[in-house]
């Protein structure tokens, strides 16, 4: 079978533009670049912005919890809403903490009830109770 070497040049050649433009439009995340837009700040001091999130899922086990990843920019966004001008009311959504995402061969209670498995998860993930906390 013979190649068209135009057209794979031609395909290349487009790829390797839009790989150019695609990253070169890529802002970096820096408070020092005026270019960096601030979703929380809409440039006034009313405070008319609603934040919903969900689906955070903090287990009580960091051993085996989905969430840990997440821990750090979760409290970076909290502390970018607690710090905006603009922003009026944080909601949440739903699925706050997770009770589903447990091994097979794990007591989800440990023998206990409810109200402990939730005092672990506050416990597992302090930090992030801690930025709620300051989120007002």
């Amino acid at each position: 079978m013979k190649k068209n070497t135009s057209v794979t040049y031609f395909i290349g050649l487009f790829l390797l533009t839009i790989s150019i433009f695609t990253f070169s439009s890529c802002e970096k995340n820096d408070k020092n670049n005026p270019l960096v837009k601030d979703a929380f700040n809409n440039g006034t001091s009313e405070r008319n912005m609603i934040v919903v999130i969900s689906d955070i899922h903090m287990g009580a086990d960091l051993a085996y919890a989905e969430f840990n990843e997440n821990m750090k920019p979760l409290e970076n966004l909290l502390a970018k809403i607690e710090g905006s001008a603009n922003v009026k009311e944080l909601v949440i959504a739903g699925d706050l903490l997770d009770e589903w995402f447990v091994p097979a061969n794990v007591n989800t209670y440990k023998g206990k009830d409810q109200r402990d498995f939730v005092q672990r998860i506050a416990a597992s993930n302090k930090s992030v109770f801690d930025a709620f906390q300051l989120v007002r």
